[in-house]
């Protein structure tokens, strides 16, 4: 009958996909496997249902009665298929509009059995009961994703609700699980606790109750209930497991700090707070402390310093990336385009008049020479001419104007850059160094010849990663100038 006609074939591979969908949810709601050759038998059988023919249609009016009965012969003999069958049929109906027929159910409820033989679905009925508008659902929806099966159902009750409200709801799960041997309630506290009373006289089934429901508890409910143990055994061992614990945390009042760090070492750190402490007008609630820029990078937030201290931010020449604190670079500290930065940090503190007041110190104080004298063992006078010089050299050599943004942080970089390599303290690595190498030769022979002088007057030579890192900072500070510049023509800084 369904094999041996061509029957109304486009119409049935369109309810072949719909039905492949519902098939797909039941099967995931009952642990089981639900194959194709279920939903073309059962969108075969859609079709002949409301196509059959005069001849089909006769003979199943005259035998009616005996498909009935057969119906009901099947469903006492296989209630677990059977109770797949319903919930098939009901999605079927909401999808369609088709009710099926006492011979459709027939048919699937066999084919269901034939599929279902070797699996082991569940046969407790395990039910999350929660007050709330969603907390059973969610639970219920967390444990059983983390089971890789459905194994809850869930009841909500909002708090307008009384346990009268939710009889009905619970007797029909009941119902459509009538091939389950057992029914196990997880409930949060209080009336829920008595639900099972309202469905003793509905079922025969073990039942069982526990309360202080959470995630945990009902995955090791699940687990066990999964691996075959009997409803006390499961319930016995998960509360055994789920004792709640507690810890207290004291609060610890750490003392707000901001932190300093230089390339160049603790010395240059430390004459940068020095600069910055004698800027502030009065005294702030936090400390002003110094720490090696190469142990804040190797430690990161782990530092002794973060345990220690509420840091709020880290001010330097370089940043050492800290995620979780903010870095203000000592450029930014110059620069009265980034005061916002500065009075982010130090507005916690200070009002406006202060703040002001702090600023106009800075520009007092943090003149480019000072802050070159600041940051150098070397003759700062000497250095910043030369730093000067190298670098008019290099956009000559280059081709390329270096933005005034950028110009004051790029002084205090290759002055730090300087002292380093005087001191044999260079930056020695630099990620996809060999890629630089090939792609930017014309840019490292260029900064080589503009600091030829510096190099000799010094006795040093800049490594490779060195310059890396010059023409990074380059590149990324004067990309927007060059852009606007330029417009829709621009070339990169290495082109």
């Amino acid at each position: 009958m369904i094999f041996g006609r061509g029957v109304t074939s486009s119409r049935s591979r369109a309810f072949e996909r719909i039905v492949g969908t519902v098939l797909a949810d039941a099967g995931s709601s009952y642990g089981i496997e639900l194959s194709r050759k279920v939903a073309f038998l059962l969108a075969q059988e859609i079709c002949l249902q409301l196509w059959p023919g005069i001849g089909l249609a006769k003979r199943k009016s005259a035998c009616a009665e005996q498909i009935s009965h057969l119906l009901g012969a099947v469903t006492s003999e296989l209630p677990f298929a059977s109770s797949v069958s319903d919930q098939v049929a009901a999605d079927v109906e909401g999808a369609l509009g088709i009710s099926l027929d006492h011979f459709t159910k027939t048919l699937l409820t066999l084919c269901v059995a034939s599929e279902s033989r070797d699996a082991k679905a569940l046969r407790t009925l395990c039910v999350i009961l929660s007050h709330g508008y969603s907390t059973a659902t969610s639970i219920a929806d967390a444990a059983n994703r983390m089971l890789g099966m459905h194994v809850y159902e869930a009841v909500d009750m909002p708090y307008d609700q009384q346990l009268k409200d939710i009889v009905g709801p619970l007797q029909r799960l009941v119902d459509r699980h009538s091939y389950c041997t057992g029914v196990v309630f997880l409930v949060d506290m209080g009336s829920l606790e008595e639900a099972y009373k309202a469905l003793e006289n509905v079922t025969d089934s073990t039942i069982g109750v526990v309360n202080n429901v959470s995630t945990g508890l009902a995955l090791e409910i699940g687990v066990g209930l999964l691996g075959g143990k009997s409803i006390a055994e499961v319930l016995g061992d998960a509360t055994a497991a789920c004792v709640t614990h507690c810890k207290v945390i004291e609060r610890v009042n750490r003392e707000d700090a901001i932190v300093f760090c230089s390339e160049s070492g603790v010395d240059a750190a430390e004459r940068i707070r020095q600069l910055v402490s004698q800027s502030l007008p009065r005294t702030i609630g936090a400390r002003l402390l110094t720490r090696p820029f190469k142990q804040l990078v190797t430690n990161g937030s782990n530092d002794a310093v973060f345990s220690e201290h509420r840091v709020c931010a880290v001010i330097g020449t370089g940043d050492p990336g800290i995620a979780s604190v903010p870095f203000v670079a000592l450029e930014d500290i110059m620069s009265t385009a980034s005061a916002s930065k500065v009075d982010a940090v130090f507005g916690r503190w200070l009002d406006a008049s202060e703040l002001s007041s702090f600023h106009e110190k800075l520009l007092s104080n943090m003149t480019l020479q000072n802050v070159i004298r600041s940051i150098t063992i070397l003759d700062p006078e000497r250095l910043f001419h030369e730093i000067e010089s190298a670098v008019h050299e290099l956009q000559r050599r280059t081709g390329e104007k270096i933005g005034s943004n950028a110009i004051i942080g790029l002084y205090v970089h290759l002055c730090c850059l300087v002292e380093r390599l005087v001191t044999r303290n260079p930056i020695e690595t630099y990620v996809g160094q060999d890629r630089f190498e090939e792609e930017h030769t014309d840019f490292i022979e260029s900064f080589r010849q503009s600091f030829s002088s510096i190099s000799t007057r010094y006795r040093v030579e800049v490594p490779v990663s060195e310059i890396a890192y010059v023409f990074d900072y380059i590149s990324v500070s004067a990309a927007p100038a060059r852009e606007e510049r330029l417009g829709s023509s621009s070339l990169l800084f290495d082109e």
